[in-house]
């Protein structure tokens, strides 16, 4: 490597571990602005749901040892129930699950 390259290592760069602190702190008080989505646990009605259907907004499939998934419970999973794809699995009610800041995506001019 020649001596003209940067490394990006945290040496060569004065500030990063406070400057990632403060962003990561940042994170926290915007995710906790959020509002908090309740999720359920799912049981897939048969097995074709099992293998095909995932929570389509998050992306979350049924495990694949069998039980089980947890998903918000959202237009797209009370739509699943009302169809009986899925059954609410355990004591079927909703637990608070803290809902993630999604990632920066910058404005389109």
């Amino acid at each position: 490597m020649s001596s003209n390259q940067q490394h990006d290592t945290p040496e060569l760069l004065p500030g990063l571990a406070e400057r990632q602190r403060r962003i990561k702190e940042r994170q926290d008080r915007l995710r906790q602005r959020l509002p908090q989505t309740p999720t359920v646990r799912v049981e897939a009605a048969n097995d074709d749901v099992r293998r095909f259907i995932k929570h389509k907004p998050s992306n979350v499939g049924f495990p694949k040892g069998g039980g089980p998934a947890e998903w918000p419970l959202d237009r797209f999973t009370t739509r699943r129930l009302r169809d009986g794809d899925v059954k609410l699995a355990g004591d079927g009610k909703p637990q608070q699950r803290e809902q993630r800041a999604p990632a920066h995506q910058p404005a389109h001019h």
